[in-house]
C-alpha cells in the first residue's frame, strides 16, 4: 500500500458539530426551485439538496432547458448560504477532534477540509475553533462545479496539495464522503458521528469505520504507519 500523506476531511459532522434546520433548509430549496418554473411537485423535505439539484438537472435537459442549471444551482445554493452562516455561530468542534488534526500533522501528513458548505462558514468555523493553521488547503462548493458524492471535490483538493489519489484517506460521516473518495480513488474512513451510521457508511463503501475522528491518528499508525 503507498505511504499516506494526507487527510481530507468533511467539515459538519465530521470536524465540527453545527445544527442546520434541516426541514426549513429543503422548503426553502424548494421555493427557489418552484421560482425557476419547476414543479413543486418534483420534489420533496426527504430529499438532500444534491438529490434535488439532481432532479432539477434532469427535469431541465428533458425540457431541452439544461442552459438554466447553473443559475439554479446557483440560487440553491446561495440560498443555503443564510443557513450555514446562521448555524455556524454556534459551531463547536467534535469531541477530540482538535487534537486528532494536532497528532495527524505531528505524523507530517497534509489537511484539507473538503466540504459542501459555503466557503464563508467553513473558514468561520475553522477560525472560530482556532484550528485554521492546522489546514493546508480548504475546498468548498464554491470552488468546484459539483459537490460530494461527486469526486470533483476531492480531485481538486489533491491537485492542489500534490498529492496521488492513493496517497490520501477521505474523512466522513455521511455516504456522499465516502461514495466520492472511492470514486476518487482514495481510501473511504467513515465517521459515526454526525449522520454517521455503519450500516450506512459500510453500503456506500467505507474502508474503515471508526467512532469519531479522534480515532483516526490511532487507525493511522495501526493501519498505515511504515
Amino acid at each position: 500500500m503507498p505511504r499516506i500523506r494526507a487527510v481530507l476531511v468533511d467539515l459538519d459532522g465530521t470536524l465540527v458539530e453545527f445544527g442546520i434546520p434541516v426541514r426549513e433548509a429543503r422548503a426553502e430549496a424548494m421555493n427557489v426551485l418552484e421560482s425557476f418554473g419547476l414543479p413543486r411537485t418534483l420534489f420533496s423535505v426527504r430529499d438532500t439538496i444534491v438529490e434535488m439539484l439532481s432532479k432539477a438537472r434532469t427535469y431541465l435537459r428533458n425540457r431541452q432547458q439544461e442552459n438554466l442549471f447553473p443559475k439554479v444551482w446557483g440560487a440553491v445554493w446561495s440560498a443555503m448560504d443564510r443557513f450555514e452562516m446562521k448555524a455556524v455561530e454556534e459551531a463547536r468542534a467534535v469531541g477530540g477532534a482538535v487534537n486528532a488534526l494536532k497528532e495527524l500533522k505531528a505524523l507530517g501528513l497534509k489537511i484539507a477540509i473538503v466540504s459542501s458548505t459555503c466557503r464563508q462558514a467553513v473558514e468561520y468555523a475553522l477560525r472560530k475553533l482556532g484550528i485554521e493553521q492546522l489546514i493546508d488547503v480548504v475546498v468548498t462548493r464554491n470552488e468546484v462545479n459539483e459537490v460530494k458524492p461527486s469526486p470533483e471535490p476531492i480531485k481538486v483538493a489533491l491537485a492542489i496539495l500534490n498529492v496521488k489519489p492513493e496517497e490520501a484517506i477521505v474523512v466522513g460521516d455521511h455516504p456522499y464522503d465516502v461514495e466520492a473518495a472511492k470514486r476518487a480513488g482514495c481510501v473511504a474512513v467513515g465517521v459515526k458521528t454526525g449522520l454517521g451510521r455503519s450500516t450506512n457508511l459500510a453500503y456506500a463503501g467505507a474502508d474503515y469505520i471508526i467512532p469519531s475522528i479522534a480515532s483516526l491518528p490511532e487507525l493511522m499508525q495501526s493501519r498505515f504507519s511504515g
